[in-house]
């Protein structure tokens, strides 16, 4: 005999339990997988050390000492991330120059750090 047995409303709420915590397990499970490439850029942009030669101030990663390459924080304001990302990848030039060096991450990553930079605008 399983516990719950001969208390059909135990059995219901306990069915009802289980249902709810499936479903909402699916549904973190959903928007974690589906989370906007912009919401990773930060992060990327931090795990692939591109603080090391680039400042966003607006995003609270501060500019280093002696550091001369530009701040991003509106970088997005004069391009968007199809044009970051091909920047990236040293497929188009910027101010005659393609960018120090490529893009060694993987795709998925380079679509969010893209989309983040394109997301960068002047307030």
């Amino acid at each position: 005999m399983f516990i719950g047995a001969g208390k059909p409303g135990l059995v219901r709420r306990t069915a009802w339990i289980s249902l709810v915590l499936a479903m909402s397990a699916i549904i973190v499970e959903l928007a974690v997988s589906q989370e906007k490439p912009v919401e990773r850029g930060k992060a990327v942009f931090i795990a692939s050390k591109c603080g090391t030669c680039h400042s966003v101030e607006a995003a609270d990663i501060p500019r280093k000492p002696k550091q001369r390459n530009p701040d991003l924080s509106t970088a997005g304001d004069s391009a968007d991330a199809t044009y970051w990302q091909a920047y990236l990848r040293r497929q188009r030039e910027r101010n005659g120059r393609t960018h120090l060096g490529p893009w060694s991450g993987s795709d998925a990553d380079l679509d969010s750090l893209s989309h983040w930079i394109g997301s960068l605008r002047s307030r």
